[in-house]
């Protein structure tokens, strides 16, 4: 991607309200605060992204998570529950977004200063996708840190590839660690 250009950069939260270990974990309260707010205004922190969007089914489980949603006036898209990616990538096509930072509604530590370099580097660079939990030794600024500190970021394109090549992949679970062992393969 070329740096100059303007490119639609959003930050995705997944979250949802059916956690088998700790349910309705986002809206768990921290000192008083939904935990889901506490990540929300952390984020806030970082400067060169458009929009925060919550992700979310459209199961009657998360309709308290929209209350939530509607009362803070955050934005929000429910989509299929099942399927993880197919929702991410309805998501980019509704709001327009070409780069996603993908956060887990549970990494409440992820860090403002890490979104931005790791839009930085979608936008200067080839590269596709970043991780900071990879082995890449290219860009991984997670050496070192924990888990959940440092997002991944993709661009939609390859999103749509992968949403177009999953159901040729025999490892749904894990679908990014499969795509990522195909492409070093190649």
């Amino acid at each position: 991607m070329e740096s100059n250009k303007k490119y639609n950069v959003d930050i995705f939260i997944l979250a949802r309200l059916d956690s088998k270990r700790l349910p309705k974990k986002q809206l768990s309260l921290i000192g008083g605060v939904p935990v889901l707010k506490l990540l929300i205004n952390r984020i806030k922190f970082a400067k060169k992204f458009r929009k925060i969007i919550v992700c979310t089914t459209t199961r009657n489980t998360d309709d308290p998570l929209i209350e939530f949603l509607e009362k803070e006036k955050i934005e929000y898209f429910r989509g299929n529950e099942k399927d993880i990616l197919d929702r991410l990538l309805n998501a980019a096509k509704f709001f327009q977004t070409d780069i996603i930072i993908d956060v887990q509604g549970d990494k409440i530590y992820t860090d403002p200063k890490y979104i931005d370099k790791v839009i930085d580097k979608l936008k200067e660079s080839n590269v596709d996708f970043i991780s900071g939990s990879d082995n890449s030794r290219t860009f991984n600024p997670s050496d070192h840190f924990i888990h959940g500190i440092i997002p991944c970021g993709y661009k939609t394109s390859i999103l749509e590839k992968i949403c177009n090549l999953k159901k040729q992949l025999i490892q749904k679970q894990d679908i990014w660690k499969c795509f990522l062992q195909k492409i070093w393969q190649v």
